[in-house]
């Protein structure tokens, strides 16, 4: 069936819309939906609202009935989706929801991997990076000196015929031959031998495989049993091997039934089984569900807890660290670890990838992140497509591993927030990117697959799109030069330190107040500050140009202070700003004004707070205020001033139009604060114009260090004396609501608020005194594109 054929009604009117994680307690929207080949469009009849709905996102779609609104009667359609929003449709006409019905079930679950939306999806941004060749695995185990005298590259699996669900870039002990390689492959499920996954600086090992094929009789595998040997003989220091079963003991027996099990420890003399408590994808996919159930519990608290307890899913995402947390110390003990569960691709997959960001800090970064994905989950054969049901079918493979991964790695860093290079808004992303099978990365269950399928020449990378929207995803609290002690993690392990992850699961949720994250009020307060010390510059540059128009000539700066007494005295005061001297010009004890009492001081209402030198706006403001009628007017050009109408107190109209300092007063603090760039602010009151020579003059020399730009064509943009913090909504051009976690892009040039999609470029706008590239929406973007060219 084609696409024209599953669409017969394309297009129902009057239909209700309920949304949210729980739909029935929110407001109705009243409009018309619209079935396209890849998309359901409800468009608000009064706002003209519009909700798209891709249908890959789609995880179940049910009828519900019949439903009285009224004297109406509707058919009901619930959605729930895989992002975890659910929508309520009431349609009027029972024949229209019907075809609704059949046409959601059918675009949702295609039957071929071609008619998945990756092979449609055209991307509208740039970027400048290859997400199809981002991840080199020569180059990334050469990182921690593989290949080298105990570890190699085997050959073994070039052609994926030792094991078609592994890279065909496989590291094994370089004392063992090709038929005892292919041996082990025998003795493991499903081929799966054991592999080096990671090399710590101490050469103990992380080795990931399957369960062995042992069964009832508990059979050995003698090219089993010496490729462990070789792994614990590749470090001298390790007293034995730990063999981490990822499963409780109780199911690893079960499986012996199957033919399978867990390793006879009689052929392994060097090495040591430890089992762990992480249960099987039923129980994950199990937990999930009960979860989502609680959190639509509306009636009590102790029912939302009772059932949020009941669900577990908190206590799984615990075992899933504490099994990882357990790894990690057996590494730092020299140990080398070999890591299994059933079929090596779920549990296996999650604890080596924890194990390697908490052992490794390059793995908490953006870039090392997206390694850490490819090594672990896609080349080594996490099975995507089926977990995720991209494809009609595989409904018992269905279970939220990645999910549970993603969720284990915000946990963490919830305990260690400036531990990681990226926010929680990097994972979100992550995670819709795989269930809407918008990119080719996901597809598939192995690297083969994705190879025969030839997805890297008709699909597009995830990692393209997610390093063009890079910035939205730093995380400001993050610090490089986190102590030693931090070089691994070790998170705490009470369940009391695991939360529920409301970002993720509640995002949809109307009856969540959204609130500001402390990533957002940081990145905001950085955006403030870049634009306040922009506006700086701008001024000090309209300053140069005024003093030139007017034939000043700067004062040359004293290498002394003077004291509140008169005295002269060196300064011991920490500068204000990192472009001014530690000592400023004595200009007023050279001109005789007494500084120190009269009418003619400076007060310092808090001693903390004093700065031995104004900073350029507090300056600008105190000269504005001489114009208020505290002191006596003077000649700007008089012999009396030196020339200089900042250091005689008086302004004229023009310098006051130059100066324009409309916002100034926001720079006069009251107590000393830092900026994120390390500017600091104190709080001095001008009482009269005596000392503003000193500042004239103290702003003569800092024009020697300003900004070499042309002060005539220099305008302060409108964005600068506007409030950055507005908030809005919905995005200003495509008028999508912006929901809990949405990035709100600020136009720095028509300054209205924009989603990311909406504002996905950048580019440097010099006549504002930005020389670095900002984020403009796309309207303003074409527009200055436009006349470049």
């Amino acid at each position: 069936m084609d696409s024209a054929d599953a669409i017969k009604s394309p297009r129902v009117d009057e239909v209700r819309m309920y949304k949210g994680i729980n739909p029935k307690n929110s407001k109705a929207q009243v409009g018309t939906l619209h079935l396209t080949a890849t998309h359901g469009i409800f468009v608000d009849t009064k706002t003209r609202q519009e909700t798209y709905v891709l249908y890959m996102t789609i995880h179940s779609v049910k009828k519900k009935g019949v439903v009285k609104k009224g004297k109406k009667e509707y058919t009901s359609i619930e959605i729930h989706g895989k992002d975890f929003q659910i929508l309520l449709l009431l349609i009027p006409r029972a024949i229209d929801a019907l075809h609704v019905f059949e046409s959601l079930n059918h675009f949702s679950f295609p039957e071929k991997l071609e008619d998945l939306y990756a092979f449609q999806y055209q991307p509208d941004y740039d970027s400048d990076v290859d997400g199809w060749k981002f991840y080199d695995v020569e180059a990334e185990y050469g990182r921690f000196r593989v290949p080298n005298d105990k570890w190699v590259l085997s050959r073994v699996n070039f052609k994926y015929e030792l094991c078609p669900t592994y890279t065909k870039y496989i590291y094994e002990p370089a004392s063992l031959k090709p038929s005892t390689i292919a041996g082990s492959a025998k003795f493991r499920s499903k081929g799966r031998l054991p592999a080096l996954s990671y090399l710590y600086k101490n050469d103990a090992a992380i080795c990931r495989c399957a369960q062995p094929m042992a069964g009832v009789q508990s059979k050995r595998s003698r090219e089993d049993e010496m490729l462990i040997q070789a792994v614990y003989e590749a470090n001298p220091s390790s007293k034995c091997v730990m063999i981490v079963d990822t499963r409780p003991k109780l199911n690893a027996v079960a499986n012996k039934a199957k033919g399978k099990g867990f390793e006879n420890m009689q052929g392994y003399p060097n090495a040591q089984l430890v089992f762990h408590g992480i249960e099987n994808i039923h129980a994950m996919r199990g937990g999930l569900k009960s979860m989502l159930k609680a959190l639509r519990t509306t009636e009590t608290t102790h029912q939302y807890l009772t059932d949020l307890d009941s669900s577990s899913w908190l206590g799984h995402v615990r075992a899933v660290v504490q099994t990882t947390t357990n790894i990690v110390q057996y590494i730092l003990d020299g140990h080398s670890v070999v890591i299994h569960c059933s079929d090596g691709w779920d549990r296996t997959a999650q604890t080596c990838s924890l194990a390697g960001f908490m052992l490794e800090p390059y793995y908490r970064t953006i870039r090392g992140f997206i390694v850490l994905v490819e090594k672990e989950w896609l080349g080594f054969g996490h099975k995507m497509s089926d977990r995720n049901q991209f494809l009609a079918g595989h409904n018992k493979e269905v279970s939220p591993i990645f999910l549970q991964f993603l969720e284990c790695t915000w946990q963490i860093s919830q305990q260690y927030p400036r531990a990681f290079e990226f926010n929680e808004l990097f994972l979100i992303t992550i995670h819709d990117c795989l269930v809407s099978s918008q990119f080719g990365t996901f597809l598939c269950n192995s690297e083969k697959e994705r190879r025969d399928a030839k997805l890297s020449e008709r699909t597009h990378s995830v990692w393209s799109y997610l390093y063009s929207r890079k910035e939205d995803f730093l995380n400001p609290l993050y610090d490089i030069g986190e102590p030693a002690h931090q070089a691994y993690l070790f998170p705490e392990l009470g369940l009391q330190h695991y939360k529920l992850w409301t970002s993720m699961y509640s995002r949809f949720d109307a009856e969540v107040h959204p609130r500001q994250s402390l990533n957002d009020a940081v990145v905001s307060l950085s955006l403030r500050t870049e634009l306040y010390e922009t506006k700086l510059k701008v001024l000090d540059a309209k300053i140069a140009h005024a003093k030139e128009q007017l034939g000043i000539v700067p004062t040359p700066a004293s290498s002394t202070e003077t004291s509140t007494n008169g005295t002269s005295n060196t300064s011991d005061t920490a500068p204000v700003d990192e472009r001014k001297e530690s000592s400023p010009p004595p200009a007023a004890a050279e001109s005789g004004a007494d500084v120190g009492g009269g009418t003619g001081d400076v007060q310092e209402e808090d001693s903390d707070a004093t700065a031995s030198v104004l900073d350029p706006l507090t300056a600008a403001a105190l000269v504005a205020d001489s114009t208020s009628g505290d002191s006596p007017a003077s000649d700007p050009l008089s012999a009396a001033s030196g020339g200089d109408p900042l250091a005689s107190g008086a302004t004229t109209p023009e310098m006051v139009q130059l100066l324009d300092d409309d916002d100034a007063d926001a720079w006069v603090t009251t107590k000393p604060t830092h900026s994120l760039s390390g500017t600091s602010f104190g709080r001095l009151v001008a009482k009269s114009p005596a000392t503003e020579q000193t500042i004239g003059q103290e702003r003569s020399r800092q024009q020697t260090e300003a900004v070499q730009m042309d002060p005539a064509k220099l305008q302060v943009p409108s964005v600068l004396t506007r409030n950055i913090f507005l908030d809005a909504d919905a995005c200003a051009k495509c008028a999508l609501p912006f929901i809990y976690n949405s990035h709100k892009q600020y136009c720095r040039t028509c300054t209205k608020i924009f989603c990311a999609a909406c504002s996905s470029k950048r580019c440097c706008v010099a006549e504002f005194g930005f020389d670095i590239p900002i984020p403009l929406c796309d309207t303003c973007f074409r527009q200055r594109d436009g006349k470049q060219h």
